[in-house]
């Protein structure tokens, strides 16, 4: 049995049996504020100094053109020497001269050293102001310092206990997942020699699991990590911890600390005090390095709202999470519907979140399902395109300028044929069977080579939905395990 055939009976055998009881979770209950946070703000967030600023200056090593040309090779090998002077013209870096990645370091270096200079936001001081019961305490990584209550109350077999908070809330895997979503997405954008997120530059994370509290923080609508809040011009998230979204809290904080590099990358190369970076691009990219499966809502994560007959609850989705840990399932997201799949045209034109969370999984898993095919069909493509979506040029000139054709150079084959090399469709006029019906429907990714569909950005529109989109659907899996031959 392959992993198509695996993941679809895995899910008719799950969805068909009774709902059954959540995984084993600790129960918090509010308990005042969230907590004193300062012991742990004065003994490491950052403070508005201008020798804090100054220190981030004096830290941080400029790159030199050649360890960026080493990066653009390490990026994409057997790059040839032509491709990669086109590819440094792109991204406005002369191989000439140093000047260009100067002027790159200069405006990153002084984006960071504002941050640092901001200090805190109001919401760490509204958080000294209300802490009285717990303090907090807080651990610290390479680019980020988590600061979390040192005790929370929760219900363990109906009694009131205390428990150490990082018993109940992974803070390590939190913290490592974190460092790991901001150097990944640098270095998908080849930003990592430019951006600096050390010391007092990292960004600050407060956990808080008090529900009154939190309603001081949250925001309305929906989004892919609607239990964070970030201060973008702060470097600060806030992060609310409950039952059912703790075991995706370090997808969440990657979520949020990506699309946070993501933003800072396009202020920095648009030069405007907002990211001009498409909503398309930034959640694709985000939820591609973070791995977010879910859309968490307060209720719990959310994917679709009904599999089959069934009505699938956020206690669906952890039983279904739960059972990838313990290797009994491939994946933990449940497909989409082929019917439901959004229209390129829309994706790439969407400038908000859809207002339900079921609309936002579809967009979701479909961005994150575009961007992963054009990373993995052309690195340095992607890299240009990226550097062109963030300084706010349209899709359609920046795929057909930078992507496509950067893509082809580097292949050594300028001129990609013209002729369309889809796989032949079955005629079936006559309807002369079942049989021939299924080989007429199965136009999967096979019908395509990545050549057809990312030549022009007119092919791209036209085929995304076959070569791209449709392998996230129950249709396909089950034309894969149906098609699939038999032991």
């Amino acid at each position: 049995m392959n992993r198509s055939q695996l993941f679809y009976a895995t899910l008719v055998t799950l969805l068909a049996l009774p709902l059954a009881a959540a995984p084993p979770v600790v129960t918090s209950i509010p308990e005042g504020t969230p907590a004193a946070v300062t012991n742990a703000t004065q003994a490491g967030t950052n403070v508005s100094t201008e020798a804090d600023a100054n220190e981030v200056q004096n830290v941080f090593t400029k790159p030199t053109l050649k360890s960026v040309a080493d990066a653009v090779k390490a990026a994409q090998s057997g790059v040839p020497e032509a491709a990669a002077k086109e590819f440094m013209d792109m991204m406005g870096w002369d191989v000439r001269t140093q000047r260009g990645i100067n002027d790159f370091f200069k405006n990153s270096l002084t984006f960071t050293m504002n941050v640092v200079r901001r200090g805190n936001s109001p919401n760490v001081k509204r958080m000294i102001e209300l802490a009285r019961a717990n303090p907090y305490e807080m651990k610290e990584g390479e680019h980020v310092i988590v600061y979390y209550p040192k005790t929370i109350s929760a219900m363990v077999g109906g009694t009131p206990v205390r428990k150490a908070f990082d018993e109940i809330c992974p803070v390590d895997q939190l913290v490592g997942a974190a460092d790991q979503a901001f150097t990944q997405t640098a270095d998908a954008l080849l930003f990592s020699p430019f951006l600096y997120w050390g010391q007092k530059a990292r960004a600050k994370i407060f956990l808080i699991a008090d529900p009154a509290s939190w309603t001081m923080m949250q925001r309305g609508g929906a989004r892919p990590a609607g239990t964070v809040v970030t201060e973008a011009d702060y470097r600060e998230l806030y992060v609310h911890v409950t039952p059912l979204t703790t075991p995706f809290l370090d997808q969440a904080v990657a979520f949020a600390i990506s699309e946070q590099v993501i933003n800072e990358y396009s202020m920095i190369v648009s030069g405007k005090s907002k990211s001009q970076a498409p909503l398309f691009f930034t959640l694709g990219l985000a939820g591609d390095i973070s791995g977010l499966s879910s859309v968490l809502t307060e209720q719990g994560p959310q994917q679709v709202r009904r599999y089959g007959t069934r009505e699938i609850s956020p206690k669906d989705i952890l039983l279904l999470r739960k059972r990838v840990e313990d290797g009994k399932a491939t994946t933990e997201q449940l497909p989409l519907q082929a019917s439901r799949l959004i229209p390129i045209a829309r994706l790439l034109d969407a400038t908000s979140y859809p207002s339900g969370a079921e609309d936002v999984y579809y967009l979701m898993r479909q961005d994150v399902a575009l961007i992963k095919y054009l990373r993995q069909n052309g690195v340095l493509a992607f890299l240009a395109l990226a550097r062109d979506l963030a300084d706010g040029r349209a899709m359609d000139r920046a795929f057909d300028n930078s992507y496509a054709k950067l893509r082809a150079d580097i292949s050594g084959n300028p001129s990609v044929s013209k002729e369309d090399k889809r796989a032949p469709r079955v005629k079936n006029d006559d309807k002369k069977g079942a049989k021939d019906r299924r080989a007429k429907e199965k136009e999967s990714t096979d019908a395509y080579t990545p050549d057809d569909v990312l030549k022009k950005v007119k092919e791209l529109r036209a085929r995304a939905k076959t070569a791209i989109f449709f392998p996230l659907t129950d249709e396909y899996l089950q034309e894969q395990a149906r098609d699939a031959p038999k032991k």
